[in-house]
């Protein structure tokens, strides 16, 4: 048996035992995929709104949104990694695929919406979004839109920017010396989404501000789990995601997305994401 194939074999075990979704009776669960299927129609004018990238824009709005259950968002992951590996002629140890398919399908047990870049489709993990909802007493109708206007938002920093997922393989490959570069990079995109629904008001989302404050901290929780897994040791989580979303934050303010989002040299150093009008002064 090839090297490939037994990954994938292996792979396709750890998401085989990955555990679908919660118990939910037939018409509960149709009822999620009528409001996210809702959602579609509804988000189109935030993301033209919000994002300040309209072309990338454009292109998500037309995009297909996929609802699947927790095994098919991780063939979802797969399948783009397995791409993203085979296209940069990347060779991964044994033992980094047993660690990412271990913090893999944790992760597939929290992630709410994801961009397959693969297929130019946003795809929502129905029974995360269930279970978010019901757990922490979310509006079901706010929390769908909210969870479906985030992931169009981040598709269109990656289909603006493509080049990030080129330097997301290369914080990689330099760990352990990038170690804080990858840790804010992580929190990035989710953070500019927040700065950019920032403008949402109860007009727009009756329960937004309870919705913005939950998922941070959510999405904070479940990356330094990721990081845990990845970086030895893991850096101070906390600072560095609001470090983050301060930058985003500043970012967004000043309109100079499309500018950080442009090329590579534009991302910010470690020292930047402390101190934006540094980078507000190198870039602009």
């Amino acid at each position: 048996m090839s090297t490939d194939c037994a990954d994938d074999v292996f792979m396709r075990f750890m998401i085989a035992s990955l555990p679908s979704g919660p118990h939910v009776t037939a018409p509960t669960a149709a009822a999620v995929v009528r409001r996210l299927r809702r959602t579609d129609e509804w988000v189109k004018p935030y993301v033209q709104r919000l994002s300040h990238l309209p072309e990338a824009a454009s292109t998500v709005i037309k995009s297909p949104i996929e609802i699947v259950e927790r095994r098919a968002a991780a063939t979802v992951c797969f399948t783009a990694l397995r791409q993203l590996v085979t296209g940069q002629s990347l060779n991964i140890r044994p033992t980094a695929l047993y660690k990412t398919a271990l913090w893999g399908r944790t992760t597939m047990r929290h992630v709410t919406g994801i961009w397959d870049m693969t297929r130019n489709t946003r795809v929502l993990v129905a029974p995360n979004i269930f279970t978010q909802a019901q757990q922490f007493q979310l509006d079901q109708n706010d929390w769908c839109r909210w969870v479906s206007l985030r992931t169009a938002l981040t598709a269109t920093h990656h289909i603006y920017a493509p080049h990030l997922i080129e330097y997301l393989i290369h914080l990689m490959s330099a760990l352990p010396d990038t170690t804080h570069e990858l840790a804010h990079f992580i929190f990035l995109s989710d953070a500019l989404a927040y700065a950019s629904m920032d403008a949402l008001t109860p007009v727009d989302m009756p329960s937004c501000q309870w919705l913005r404050h939950y998922d941070k901290k959510h999405n904070e929780a479940a990356r330094l789990h990721v990081l845990r897994k990845i970086l030895t040791p893991p850096p101070d989580i906390s600072v560095i995601c609001e470090r983050t979303q301060n930058f985003a934050d500043y970012v967004v303010a000043a309109r100079m997305l499309p500018e950080l989002l442009r090329d590579v040299a534009n991302l910010p150093t470690v020292a930047e994401y402390a101190q934006p009008d540094m980078w507000g002064r190198r870039v602009g």
